[in-house]
């Protein structure tokens, strides 16, 4: 009996050590830490099917009755999970079997090394931690440092491939539990507490303002569940900024070595600007609304779906083309959606086989008056009014038309007059199509409202031409959407906010870095005789202390109208790893079809510099047609922003810098009227300047800017 009961010891240990050892060897950091929590919380167990048969055996040989010899046993285990061994129990029978002495010395190895794990495992975390902070204060590597942990920023760790990013992430918190200590160590990085002083903690941690941000990005991310207290860390960072000044050490061609990011809703939108200026752009408010239009409009432009609707020759709509969006609810997220899908989708129809310009078309219901938004009437609607107050426009150039074309319905969508209004702002025509853009209420009533509305589509007989995206808040009812299959009405989802916050979403946001390479192109074609680190950072310095926030942005929503320019012409863009074929040189066929681009010897971070001294301008050609329509972006985008054209008089008077913060500028008109102000400023028997060129810039480099940046041309299916 006493070996059999050593044998079921022995085998149960070795057993149980194996599995321990091979889960440890094959889990990560959190499948190991996940392991040690389930061991502690097991120990007695563990222990209790280790020791007890050994015990029995030992008292059994002492000649007890069964009740005495279970309860002993019992007992005698109890201390050894104590670390307390009743060795005068085992010595005996361990003296007469050497197998059962063997099964004693594996029991007390396997508890000492137990109750060591389990002492050191909390020392192990906290010297790995001060490790992150030594790290940090040395400042060899790049940091993320949050202020802040909630969800959104367990989101945001979890999203940091520290090992593979040669990256440091830091947590500033003054109430973290257990729990997020562990997950932050599971995620390789460090924390520290924080009492809500931003210049002293970055300064304690970072190792010092000139030291901490000269050699390697910093980026901190503001996660306080108070709007209020994110505004009192931003105008901190946004003094570090200001106190470094031209001391923001260029620590890649693309970044300085501190930027500070937070998130905002439409409020308070004024404020974050100002904060933006002072910083120099390096404090970035990151307004959700925004961010999420952005997705929208870059995922579905303008042309996504209407692809039998293009004339490829134009670079335009073909002739009749009738593109409607009805926007069902007119909150803060169809006001940035509004403003955001207007400026990135401006084209042309053709008319008589000539590509003529065409605001886009939009009907809006609302049971509240919201285009009265203080906001909506700031920016947008702006123009409209400075417009009707102008009785002399001899001052100026030629005045654009609106952007858009706004017919707004008051009404209740519960109302039978909804449905009536509804219906006749659908177009069934074979060249129409209609985008209706749910954004209302809670998730399940705007996908209540999808269900509803797809009904009116098909008993009007739209269902073939029309598409309805439906904001839906949450990520897990997005994945249970799909689109309709079997001949029935798409409904695609958007608006999922959970995806917004993630280390490379922020820090690293695609459609920025191409906008910044946008920038370069400037610099390079107005000042081609410099050497390639001049020229980079002279862009950048520009970019970051010369420049608005609201020219920086241009650049970022030039990037953003990319996709629609590239499917007017039958192409799209797709990271490198999409399978289809590159079709960068087809493209570029039909686009300098008609018009070529001449490019000079030398190149520039890989880009050939285009020679726009000789005669670029083909009217009608593919080439010009996209030219005009980054001019029309280019309007539609600063009127949007509440700009008006500046008069001859205002820009003869006034620097430009002071014009652009009274929200005027003198190239809001026509492409005919950039024409008339270059002859307007030409000098006697000088070169006639040359503005026109800035819009050919863009598609001319797509092919460049694309490929640095990780994406490649292809054919439209």
């Amino acid at each position: 009996m006493v070996t059999f009961l050593t044998l079921l010891s022995l085998a149960y240990m070795i057993l149980a050590s194996g599995q321990i050892i091979y889960s440890f060897a094959k889990a990560g950091r959190a499948g190991r830490c996940k392991l040690l929590k389930n061991y502690k919380k097991g120990k007695f167990a563990a222990i209790f099917v280790a020791v007890f048969p050994l015990y029995v055996a030992a008292y059994i040989t002492k000649g007890q009755n069964l009740l005495r010899i279970i309860i002993n046993s019992f007992n005698s285990t109890l201390r050894v999970v104590a670390l307390s061994f009743d060795l005068d129990v085992l010595e005996p029978v361990a003296k007469s079997s050497n197998l059962f002495h063997a099964a004693i010395a594996l029991c007390l190895i396997l508890a000492v090394v137990n109750a060591f794990l389990l002492s050191t495992s909390l020392l192990f975390r906290r010297i790995f931690n001060a490790r992150v902070l030594r790290r940090i204060k040395r400042g060899k590597r790049d940091v993320c440092i949050l202020v802040g942990f909630n969800d959104k920023g367990r989101r945001i760790l979890s999203s940091v491939n520290v090992k593979k990013r040669k990256l440091d992430v830091l947590v500033l918190s003054s109430s973290l539990t257990d729990g997020d200590k562990e997950s932050i160590y599971v995620a390789r990085g460090g924390f520290s507490s924080f009492g809500g002083d931003l210049y002293g903690a970055l300064d304690k941690e970072c190792g010092g303002f000139k030291n901490g941000f000269s050699k390697r990005h910093c980026a901190v991310i503001l996660l306080s569940e108070s709007e209020e207290e994110n505004l009192k860390l931003a105008f901190s960072a946004s003094k570090i900024a200001e106190s470094l000044g031209e001391d923001l050490c260029l620590v890649s061609d693309r970044k300085v070595g501190l930027d500070t990011y937070l998130f905002s809703n439409n409020a308070g939108e004024t404020v974050y600007r100002r904060i933006v200026r002072s910083s120099f752009g390096t404090v970035h408010c990151m307004n959700k609304y925004q961010m999420l239009a952005c997705d929208f409009t870059q995922k579905y432009p303008l042309t996504e779906f209407i692809p039998h609707l293009i004339d490829k020759d134009h670079a335009a709509l073909i002739e009749g083309s009738d593109v409607r969006t009805i926007m069902l609810g007119f909150g803060k997220m169809n006001r940035q959606l509004f403003r955001i899908y207007t400026q990135n989708n401006q084209c042309m129809v053709t008319e008589k086989g000539v590509p003529k310009y065409k605001p886009l078309k939009f009907y809006i219901f609302d049971k509240d008056k919201s285009y009265e938004e203080s906001s909506f009437n700031h920016t947008y609607l702006h123009y409209e009014r400075w417009k009707k107050e102008q009785t002399d426009k001899s001052d100026y150039f030629d005045l654009p038309p609106e952007p858009a074309e706004m017919e707004f319905k008051n009404k209740d969508i519960n109302t039978g007059e909804f449905k009536t209004l509804f219906r006749e702002s659908l177009t069934t025509s074979e060249k129409g199509h209609n985008n209706v853009i749910i954004a209302m209420g809670t998730d399940l009533e705007a996908l209540e409202l999808a269900e509803k509305v797809a009904v009116d589509v098909r008993e009007i007989g739209a269902e073939n031409n029309t598409v309805i995206f439906v904001r839906v808040r949450n990520s897990s009812l997005l994945k249970q959407i799909m689109k309709e299959k079997g001949g029935e009405i798409p409904i695609i989802p958007f608006g999922d906010e959970l995806s917004l916050y993630s280390y490379d979403r922020i820090v690293n946001p695609s459609l920025e870095g191409m906008a910044k390479d946008r920038h370069l192109c400037y610099a390079i074609e107005e000042d081609s005789d410099k050497s390639d680190d001049e020229l980079r950072r002279e862009a950048f310095e520009k970019w970051l202390f010369r420049w608005e926030n609201i020219q920086r942005e241009s650049n970022v929503y030039a990037i953003l109208s990319i996709r629609m320019k590239l499917q007017l012409l039958g192409y799209d863009c797709v990271p490198f790893g999409d399978p289809a074929p590159n079709a960068a040189n087809s493209f570029l066929d039909a686009y300098e079809k008609g018009n070529k681009i001449v490019h000079k010897e030398r190149t520039v971070n890989g880009k050939k510099l285009v020679d726009y001294k000789v005669p670029y301008r083909v009217e009608g050609s593919p080439r010009s047609v996209l030219a005009e329509l980054e001019h029309s972006r280019w309007n539609a985008y600063h009127i949007c922003n509440g700009f008006v054209p500046a008069s001859k008089r205002e820009y003869l008077e006034e620097d430009k810098n002071s014009l652009m913060r009274r929200r005027k500028h003198i190239n809001i008109t026509t492409f005919k009227g950039l024409d008339d102000f270059d002859r307007w400023r030409a000098k006697p028997n000088e070169e006639l300047p040359d503005i026109i060129f800035y819009d050919y810039q863009l598609m001319d480099d797509a092919v460049w800017i694309l490929g640095r940046n990780g994406y490649k041309i292809i054919k439209r299916k």
